[in-house]
């Protein structure tokens, strides 16, 4: 997968080799507060990213198997597992740096999560998953997007829901009609700076 890549370094490559640069990040999501490290060649490293915190704010009532696809250093699968407990949380990512974070930050913010590497779901055990979420890496082009979302598809039990957001102005619209076609229904439930947040159900009819 690093040889199709070809982009140089950055967040979507598998084992960065950039000087470390760790930094630590506060956020608070429904009122409860959460604590990150973040590292150089890591998605939004500064502060978690905009779409991330509006992903997080416009979902509810997760429950069963979740799958964080492209974790990053752990937000979406933490922050889930802390606000639903009782979901069963799973997060992968292809970046080495960006899985050695987020287990060290699902220990700083108290939570109990398996994190996995590698590309899609390659290396994530066979459970079937209720509920995906997934902030798309954008920069790693729209072929592998589009892979991540089929994954997905064949990760999810029958009935499953993905959540995605995504700009408006970085592919939204291609977005939903790519993932219609993979037999999810779409349903945007969020449309906030800039940001589309999708619900997407597999199996449902699109009207």
């Amino acid at each position: 997968m690093k040889d199709e890549i070809n982009m140089g370094e950055h967040y979507f490559s598998e084992k960065p080799v950039s000087r470390h640069n760790i930094n630590t990040i506060k956020y608070n999501c429904k009122g409860v507060d959460f604590i990150f490290n973040t590292d150089s060649s890591v998605f939004s490293k500064s502060s978690v990213d905009k779409g991330t915190d509006i992903l997080l704010n416009s979902i509810k009532n997760i429950h069963g198997n979740v799958l964080d696809m492209g974790c990053g250093y752990g937000v979406l699968g933490i922050v889930i597992k802390k606000l639903y407990p009782n979901a069963r949380v799973v997060l992968n990512d292809i970046n080495k740096r960006a899985v050695e974070l987020a287990n060290i930050n699902a220990k700083l913010n108290n939570v109990s999560v398996k994190i996995y590497q590698g590309f899609g779901t390659e290396n994530i055990p066979k459970v079937g998953f209720d509920f995906a979420v997934i902030n798309p890496p954008i920069r790693a082009g729209k072929k592998i997007i589009y892979d991540l979302f089929t994954q997905i598809k064949y990760a999810l039990n029958p009935n499953g829901t993905m959540y995605v957001v995504i700009r408006t102005k970085q592919g939204a619209k291609s977005a939903v009609e790519y993932i219609k076609d993979i037999c999810f229904k779409v349903n945007t439930i969020e449309i906030s700076s800039g940001y589309r947040v999708l619900e997407c159900i597999l199996g449902g009819n699109n009207e």
